[in-house]
């Protein structure tokens, strides 16, 4: 799944849906529950601490101000860029952590920049079922 892709996130869950606290990292968003894998999250209390792990290949990049219906968003900045071929691969700081996203514009090194992370993408376990 990508060992590096880890995010910590405060959750709760209310109604059939996972919310998903805006933190110093990410906005926040409510997302059905049945749209993605939530190992022990069902049963969560509200404001309990997690992880959502995801795949590189399905991080898109997009406005890091701008919330997407159904999308995680973390805000973060460009640290490095590459053209292996065909696209280009960032390195995304977001806060202490760093995530490799492909896309096919070339951007600018330091540009702000959003991580968008569909339901699909996001594996959520409890943050003490995976320390």
């Amino acid at each position: 799944m990508g060992a590096t892709n880890v995010v910590p996130l405060t959750v709760s869950c209310a109604e059939g849906q996972i919310v998903i606290a805006e933190g110093p990292f990410n906005c926040g968003v409510a997302i059905e529950q049945s749209g993605f894998v939530a190992g022990g999250i069902g049963e969560m209390s509200p404001a309990t601490a997690a992880l959502a792990h995801f795949r590189s290949e399905q991080a898109r990049l997009c406005p890091p101000d701008r919330p997407l219906d159904g999308c995680l968003v973390l805000r973060g900045r460009i640290t490095q860029a590459s053209y292996p071929g065909g696209f280009y691969r960032y390195a995304v700081c977001v806060g202490p952590h760093q995530y490799l996203v492909d896309d096919q514009r070339r951007l600018a090194i330091g540009d702000a920049i959003g991580i968008a992370l569909p339901a699909a993408a996001l594996h959520l376990y409890p943050a003490q079922h995976t320390q």
